[in-house]
């Protein structure tokens, strides 16, 4: 059994993407991570040849119909073979020992779910950490909300229990907000790694483009 699975559900992504991203893992400082590959019902023949030639002894490739980036989330959980979970997304990457610090914060805390920091890069190339807390570590369920300000499954490391009950929703932007409030509310303990980055790329196909050009014009 791997200590981690990374889930990175590919849609449509070009392959440079998909490959920063699956490096991204593959480079950790961590190595006993496996990632399950869930291509959601690619149309794009690029998408399909790259993922079709893809060969790793440490990938997994799952292929299904479209379900949305939660219905490609909940299959890899279904075949994940880790006891932590981590979500990736296709077309943005992490740092190299993101999953080492975020895995042993949950073991020196006893906690079930450690949080890093989320970083969009712009095209412009400017930079924007949504998370702005401090090293923590909380049973207050009051404590872990107020904590969490943007809303992402992505920049963070599961138990995988946690998700025994719980799943994303299918064909749902946004699905993460439920299932972060859910477990979040499980988790006998919160802990936060502000150290360490997810890094989101924005691009103009970003699901959540046009928020975060939003925000940042806010900010």
């Amino acid at each position: 059994m791997s200590k981690i699975s990374v889930i990175i559900p590919v849609y449509n992504t070009k392959p440079e993407y998909v490959q920063a991203a699956v490096d991204s893992v593959l480079n950790q400082t961590l190595k006993e991570i496996e990632i399950v590959i869930v291509n959601d019902g690619s149309t794009d023949k690029n998408t399909i040849n790259f993922l079709k030639n893809y060969k790793n002894p440490q990938i997994r490739i799952i292929n299904q119909k479209n379900l949305g980036l939660g219905g490609a989330r909940n299959t890899g959980i279904k075949y994940a073979t880790g006891k932590y979970i981590g979500f990736l997304d296709s077309d943005d990457w992490v740092d190299s020992n993101f999953y080492e610090k975020l895995y042993n914060a949950c073991k020196q805390n006893k906690a079930d779910i450690a949080c890093g920091t989320l970083s969009i890069l712009y095209q412009d190339g400017t930079v924007q950490n949504l998370d702005k807390y401090k090293n923590k570590t909380t049973r207050n369920n009051l404590t872990k909300i107020e904590y969490i300000t943007n809303g992402s499954v992505c920049s963070k490391l599961f138990k995988k229990s946690l998700f025994d009950k719980t799943q994303f929703a299918e064909h749902l932007y946004y699905e993460d907000n439920p299932v972060l409030l859910q477990t979040l509310l499980t988790a006998r303990k919160v802990t936060y790694v502000p150290s360490v980055h997810y890094w989101y790329r924005q691009h103009e196909n970003s699901i959540v483009h046009d928020e975060c050009l939003a925000q940042k014009r806010r900010n």
